[in-house]
């Protein structure tokens, strides 16, 4: 295991860890928030209960991963490897698909959104009526239609 990677007092916040292998490893309750995880390999790690808020996963590989009671507030989840053996809770598996693919024309109404990463983002045509945004990033979207 990298140094210091399992261990919750320190962990890797805001460390860049773009490209790591760290498949199968266990790192539940990590303090990862903010690291620089791009192109990582996350295949089958377990990342239950680890701090993930404002980690870049973009385009890691999170299949077979384990991401129960983690925080991935304003996390960027663009185009992550995620299958469905993937542990995570359907909230930020459709804020990962909002990410990659836009909301265009998405019925979101009620959706929980709540300190999600949305920018850039195409939200054209969504309906997001009673949608939980709060502390959600929308800067540079593409807003919905009124």
């Amino acid at each position: 295991m990298a140094p210091g990677l399992g261990d919750r007092t320190y962990g890797a916040a805001d460390r860049d860890l773009s490209g790591t292998d760290l498949r199968d490893l266990a790192l539940a309750g990590a303090k990862l928030a903010g690291a620089n995880l791009t192109h990582a390999n996350l295949e089958g790690t377990d990342l239950s209960q680890a701090d993930l808020s404002a980690a870049n996963l973009t385009q890691a590989n999170l299949a077979r991963a384990n991401l129960a009671e983690r925080s991935l507030a304003r996390a960027s989840l663009l185009d992550t490897t995620l299958d469905d053996t993937t542990t995570i809770d359907p909230r930020w598996r459709l804020i990962a698909d909002i990410q990659s693919h836009g909301a265009f024309g998405r019925d979101l109404h009620e959706a929980d959104l709540h300190e999600a990463r949305l920018a850039h983002a195409n939200l054209a045509g969504a309906n997001f009526s009673g949608a939980n945004l709060e502390g959600a990033d929308l800067h540079r979207c593409r807003p919905p239609r009124r």
